[in-house]
Order: structure tokens, then C-alpha cells, then sequence
């Protein structure tokens, strides 16, 4: 990392990246791979933990990202904590807030699960609604070769297919990195 802003940005795919998914089966998403443990009837049943291989530009994979999003009892906005870990380099961890009511593609999903009919096409959703100015979450940690700085996320996916249980989507995960003074 040099003393200037950065940019940083890693892809991951679903669902050819991901890992495992779980939940409390309180949403219409399959849970990956099949058979892993659930987390109804938990404490932490509102969550749901993602796990994924991401890569660079030129499709290399280069390391993991994880995401929890805690879902509340009420309202459109939960609460997301991503962590991105890029072996031999550090660890970024982020806060971000998330939206059920995200302009276009809450509609799609809604759509396909009423009525069990698939959605095609392309849609390109920023999914980060803050908390930061411009829609961007918070990087609350570094490590490696990205400690000592702070900055900003955005997740942003171009969705392909959506149905009542799954979706195709190209995930882009952008960090601005700048020197904490």
C-alpha cells in the first residue's frame, strides 16, 4: 500500500464462488452445500452467513470473503459485517447497512417468489445503502498491508437470474483505502 488513496476491488460469483451459505430458514435462499447445519430454532436465527472464494480482475482467486447480515425484528435496513482476507497481504472488515426495499430488485425477487416464475436479464443493483455518505459501508479494520488505513465499501452485483431459492449474480466488493492522519 502506498501513503495515497486506494483502490481496492475483488469479485465473487454466485453461485460458482460460494462456499457455504446458512441461515434460520427464515428466507426463500437454499442453504449450500446441502445439509449444513441451520441456525433455526437459535438464538442467531436472524442471520444469515455467507462464505465465498473471491478474485482479481483476471479471475485469479486470491482469497476469502465472509458476510453476516443480522436481520431485525422490524424495518427494511439489517446490519452487515463482510470481512475480505487476502493471504500474504491482510484483512479488511467492514460494517454496511443493507436494504430489503432496494429500488428494482426487491421487485424481481418479490415477483419471482408470488409467482414461482424465474426472472431474466440484467440488473445492476448497488446493494450497500450506508452507513456512510454515498451509499458505502465503513471499513472498521485492517490488517497486513492495509493497516493503518481507513476508509470506504461498496457492494455492487449484476444480477442474471432470480428465483424463489437462488440467484446469479457478479458480486464486485470496491474499497477506497486512505492513511489514517
Amino acid at each position: 500500500m502506498t501513503n495515497q488513496e486506494t483502490i481496492l476491488k475483488v469479485y465473487w460469483n454466485t453461485p460458482e464462488s460460494i462456499l457455504a451459505i446458512s441461515h434460520g430458514e427464515q428466507i426463500p435462499m437454499d442453504m449450500i452445500p446441502p445439509g449444513i447445519t441451520s441456525l433455526k430454532g437459535t438464538p442467531i436465527a436472524n442471520q444469515l452467513v455467507v462464505m465465498a472464494k473471491v478474485h482479481d480482475a483476471s479471475g485469479k482467486e486470491i482469497g476469502i470473503h465472509t458476510e453476516i447480515e443480522v436481520f431485525p425484528p422490524a424495518g427494511p435496513e439489517f446490519d452487515v459485517y463482510l470481512t475480505v482476507v487476502l493471504p500474504g497481504r491482510g484483512a479488511l472488515v467492514v460494517y454496511e447497512r443493507k436494504s430489503y426495499t432496494l429500488p428494482g430488485l426487491a421487485e424481481v425477487f418479490q415477483k419471482a417468489i408470488e409467482t414461482n416464475t424465474p426472472w431474466q436479464g440484467q440488473l445492476d443493483v448497488v446493494q450497500t445503502a450506508g452507513p456512510a455518505a454515498g451509499r458505502k459501508g465503513v471499513v472498521i479494520a485492517a490488517t497486513g498491508e492495509f493497516e493503518g488505513f481507513s476508509g470506504y465499501q461498496q457492494q455492487t452485483a449484476t444480477f442474471t437470474y432470480i428465483d424463489a431459492r437462488r440467484q446469479t449474480a457478479a458480486v464486485t466488493e470496491t474499497f477506497w483505502l486512505s492513511p489514517r492522519k
